[in-house]
């Protein structure tokens, strides 16, 4: 009898299941939801109520696993028409048998939760397990980043967008040029265009009489420039990236000759030059901060270290990539 009654309330619960579901309700494809039963306390005494909700609801069975399942929060429908006493006993079996596996698979998942993140204490926890032994972390030395740029014009090799001669070859005169104007102290951070046109013919045209011609100019030449035209201490060294910095740190600058499509610039006009050079002003971390003049996008431009490191040549003849690796450090007379 008892066994048909149940039987009786299950089956309710599934047309309910099915009615509920047309509505829009969630079903899971995994198992059957059961929903439970809702019970209001009226005036008089304890009542079924048609399709009314108990909140908060109870948890029941999930993934077919009457222990480890349990989904929280479902709602409850009953659409019985009258109301008998007797239905009551098999109506609460039911409703605490949901409960009771509910919250042995969360007790179940909170004790296994507890057991990892319990510390190693050598003594056995609540569910009778020993403590895994934690792994010590290996210490991790702090690295300073360490950022230092300095306050250098910019200007682009060609001023007015005109990529003709002398402008396609000015790159040297515009890196020159900009490392003069923050060692007079300039503040403008950049030239004007008939600033930096007026400056490059004129150190193109001062090239053509002392030397006799002003294209492809080496470190060497960079540097010998550098003294005799703008009056600056300017010193060949080997390419190193520590000497970089340390220069920058000491308020000096850098320019480097380099293969100029070993630099990857997306901003260089198709295939990128051949040979040329910038100005490396700054540092961040693992990046120089340079005044690119090949583009007018040069501005504060940076290159990761491995990059400059892999495209730093001098001029060799046009032999770019197996120009030696070197670098200008340029400072005042009175550094």
């Amino acid at each position: 009898m008892v066994s048909k009654l149940i039987s009786a309330v299950i089956s309710s619960f599934r047309l309910r299941l099915r009615q509920a579901s047309q509505k829009g309700f969630h079903r899971s494809s995994t198992t059957f939801q059961f929903f439970l039963l809702a019970f209001l306390v009226s005036q008089e005494k304890l009542k079924f109520r048609h399709e009314r909700v108990l909140e908060p609801s109870l948890s029941i069975i999930n993934n077919n696993n009457l222990v480890k399942g349990g989904f929280c929060h479902y709602y409850v429908f009953m659409s019985f028409k009258f109301n008998p006493w007797w239905l009551l006993a098999p109506a609460l079996a039911v409703v605490l048998a949901g409960a009771a596996c509910q919250n042995y698979s969360s007790l179940d998942n909170l004790t296994a939760r507890s057991s990892i993140n319990q510390p190693d204490t050598g003594v056995k926890v609540n569910n009778s397990r020993p403590a895994t032994a934690a792994k010590a972390l290996p210490l991790v030395k702090a690295v300073e980043h360490t950022i230092k740029i300095l306050p250098v014009p910019f200007m682009v090799q060609a001023p007015y967008g005109n990529w003709g001669l002398p402008y396609q070859e000015a790159c040297e005169e515009a890196a020159m040029i900009m490392a003069a104007e923050y060692f007079k102290g300039n503040k403008n951070l950049r030239l004007s265009a008939a600033e930096a046109d007026k400056a490059i013919l004129q150190l193109v045209e001062w090239q053509k009489q002392q030397r006799g011609f002003y294209e492809d100019t080496t470190a060497a030449e960079v540097a010998a420039i550098m003294t005799d035209y703008f009056n600056l201490t300017a010193t060949v060294a080997v390419y190193n990236a520590t000497a970089i910095r340390q220069a920058i740190t000491a308020g000096k600058l850098v320019l480097v000759p380099a293969a100029g499509r070993k630099l990857g610039n997306p901003y260089f006009r198709r295939p990128g030059p051949l040979y040329h050079m910038l100005v490396i002003k700054g540092f961040d971390g693992d990046e120089f901060i340079t005044n690119d003049p090949g583009t007018k996008r040069g501005e504060s431009y940076r290159y990761p270290e491995t990059v400059m490191a892999s495209a730093v040549h001098d001029w060799n003849g046009g032999k770019v990539e197996e120009g030696e690796p070197v670098m200008i450090i340029v400072s005042s007379p009175r550094n």
